[in-house]
């Protein structure tokens, strides 16, 4: 429902334009089953930034079931995904072994598009950063995500066991979604976040090494100069 609330904002994501009065789902209503869809965040979004946030949505929201580990992800694999690949030939082509696979109740590790992934979370923590204490991301700074490797996961319990200056976290629709939020006393722009989608994913994101899997995602919003010191994908992978 339309609503001043956000329309009186610029979008999160550009930081550019005014958000539209229905202002932005952080997290696609598609991830869920649709009794869980009530009460998602929501946070200040353009017409233009929305709809190419909804390219990496339609994509994820009919892969990231395949290698849910959640009930609701066995759920949607069947009732809804289906409907969404059958709008997709190519995505459809790509995930029929998948689909032969899961139908056994065999785990199945997916192979995606990581680049898609890391682009969607990193929309979503901008999002978050404003849906906990309305903070844009200033244009010296940016977020960087990736999926955690063992390592990776081991440096994020690391950072999460600091003292930070607020902390922010969720399970959305029952566990579909999860995730935790920090940010430093020194620098109200630097944060990390964890997500756990449908209970841990099988994922990976290189086809010709199907045993390299990551259950989580980690992102992180800091500083440009942060970044060019310290590599982010290096500490997590």
């Amino acid at each position: 429902m339309p609503s001043k609330k956000y329309s009186q904002h610029l979008c999160v994501y550009c930081r550019a334009k005014h958000s539209t009065p229905t202002a932005d789902h952080i997290f696609a209503r598609e991830f869920f089953l649709i009794p869980d869809r009530g009460s998602l965040p929501k946070a200040p979004c353009c017409g233009e930034c929305g709809a190419e946030k909804s390219k990496d949505e339609h994509y994820l929201t009919a892969v990231l079931p395949f290698g849910g580990l959640h009930s609701g992800a066995r759920e949607n694999l069947t009732t809804m995904v289906p409907k969404r690949l059958a709008r997709n030939k190519k995505l459809h082509e790509e995930r029929a072994v998948g689909m032969r696979i899961s139908e056994v109740g065999k785990p199945t590790v997916v192979p995606l598009d990581t680049s898609r992934l890391e682009r969607l979370f990193e929309r979503i923590t901008v999002g978050l950063v404003w849906h906990h204490w309305e903070c844009y991301l200033p244009a010296t700074h940016r977020v960087e995500a990736a999926l955690l490797s063992p390592h990776g996961e081991a440096f994020f319990d690391s950072l999460f066991a600091m003292t930070p200056k607020e902390r922010a976290f969720a399970n959305l629709g029952n566990g579909t979604i999860e995730y935790a939020g920090a940010r430093s006393h020194g620098e109200e722009t630097f944060s990390i976040w964890r997500y756990r989608v449908y209970g841990g994913l099988q994922m990976t994101g290189d086809i010709d090494a199907p045993n390299v899997t990551s259950h989580g995602i980690g992102c992180m919003t800091a500083s440009n100069g942060f970044f060019e010191r310290n590599p982010f994908k290096s500490h997590v992978r």
